[in-house]
């Protein structure tokens, strides 16, 4: 995840903070599914033992948001984000929405009655996200 997140002034002509989140996100979904049965194992455990949840969350979540935090915090200073955004609440608004989305489709069984079009939720998560921090 951190490799995946360039500094802004290495994004490719034309490319957009968008962008750059879309690819992130990708990223991001793709390592939580390389992960799924452990992550499945986990959850199931974690239902059964506090200390369980506490090594998911520390390992998964925790570990997750800090690295988005320090994404966002960079196009921050660069002036990409609305001024006064709680940087930390974005971050993990964005990877509870990601993370809920992917889990309820694939370990809560979701894809058994629809298909997760992975493009076009990484596209809208991302758009709608960042109509809510970009300056207008």
């Amino acid at each position: 995840m951190a490799a995946a997140a360039q500094a802004p002034q290495l994004r490719m002509p034309g490319e957009t903070l968008c962008d750059e989140l879309h690819v992130l996100a990708g990223v991001i979904l793709d390592q939580y599914r390389r992960r799924l049965p452990f992550l499945g194992k986990l959850l199931e455990e974690a239902l059964n033992d506090p200390k369980v949840g506490a090594l998911f969350y520390r390992t998964f979540i925790v570990q997750g948001r800090l690295l988005f935090t320090e994404f966002l915090r960079v196009r921050d200073q660069f002036g990409e984000l609305r001024p006064g955004l709680d940087i930390e609440a974005a971050a993990a608004m964005f990877l509870s929405s990601l993370t809920g989305i992917l889990f309820m489709n694939e370990l809560f069984g979701g894809k058994h009655v629809e298909t997760l079009d992975d493009d076009r939720l990484l596209r809208q998560l991302c758009a709608t996200f960042l109509r809510g921090v970009t300056k207008a």
